[in-house]
């Protein structure tokens, strides 16, 4: 019976003990320490434990983010983020200088990798694109863009370039390319992907934003441009989306995908909450968006 008390109270401080190293491992060793002490441990690069293990759709953004932390591969990081490249060069220098020895699994997912790299970036740069271009009347293909909203959410009604009939669609005045100035032509690009990918949707979003007696109205038009544009902004700040589009496919699609169902949880929330009035709307937002960011 002492025997086996001891043994207890043995098996009780190892494990009191393993908890207290891995709280001191989790809050006090820096990372850089932990991956140090992981490659004494292993004998292996943090690159080459990602490549080797079981995969995991979140490994490409262990790769993406060990290849940017490394001084070594910021030409690598620079080449895959703009323009072609040649991916058995950069494959051959990773494998070098990470004495990595190769076989066709190892290229088969070092490839893998740069490619969802190299179009997640493509996407980046295809977004920030459509937000830094401005409106322009005289372009036929914005103007296309535009008549495509309107036939879309509006098939029964008569397409007009200027008319009050705009307000309908949540727009302040006549002419909706004045609302396209803060954030360039990326709105109009989502909102008419909504508008034809969910087109039962848009239409409920639309028709609950009108408002009644005892419900308030949002812009709906105006809503689509702010939430495309703030999706996008913390895209470019933050690492969130970036680690949302790498584990997706990085596209346009995907981007206007997550901003369709933002925008349709967000009328949900709206409907739900019924604010008094539209002063409500920045507050309510504002929290609802941070929290939506978070919960990706």
């Amino acid at each position: 019976m002492q025997l086996l008390t001891e043994n207890l109270n043995l098996i009780l401080s190892l494990l009191l003990l393993i908890l207290c190293l891995s709280l001191i491992w989790f809050f006090f060793i820096p990372k850089k320490g932990k991956k140090f002490l992981i490659h004494l441990l292993t004998r292996k690069s943090e690159i080459e434990r990602i490549i080797k293990k079981k995969p995991h759709a979140k490994d490409v953004i262990s790769f993406w983010s060990s290849l940017k932390q490394s001084q070594h591969f910021s030409k690598i990081v620079t080449t895959i983020g703009y323009g072609s490249f040649n991916s058995r060069e950069i494959i051959e220098e990773i494998l070098e200088q990470k004495k990595i020895k190769n076989d066709q699994l190892v290229e088969k997912r070092l490839k893998g990798f740069l490619i969802q790299i190299h179009l997640f970036n493509e996407t980046k740069r295809k977004l920030i694109g459509l937000q830094e271009t401005s409106y322009d009347c005289k372009n036929q293909e914005h103007e296309m863009h535009l008549q495509e909203l309107w036939c879309s959410m509006k098939p029964d009604t008569t397409f007009e370039r200027k008319s009050k009939q705009w307000s309908k669609l949540g727009f302040q005045g006549k002419d909706p390319a004045t609302d396209f100035r803060g954030s360039g032509i990326l709105g109009l690009f989502f909102l008419e992907y909504f508008s034809k990918k969910y087109p039962e949707e848009s239409k409920k979003a639309l028709n609950d934003s009108y408002g009644t007696e005892s419900r308030s109205f949002y812009p709906f038009s105006c809503f689509g441009i702010q939430l495309s544009n703030e999706l996008l902004q913390n895209l470019k700040k933050t690492d969130r989306l970036d680690s949302y589009l790498l584990m997706k496919k990085p596209e346009l699609a995907t981007f206007f995908t997550l901003c369709s169902e933002l925008f349709i949880k967000f009328n949900q929330l709206w409907k739900k909450k019924n604010p008094e009035n539209l002063l409500k709307f920045p507050s309510l937002f504002k929290s609802f968006f941070s929290d939506s960011i978070k919960n990706l």
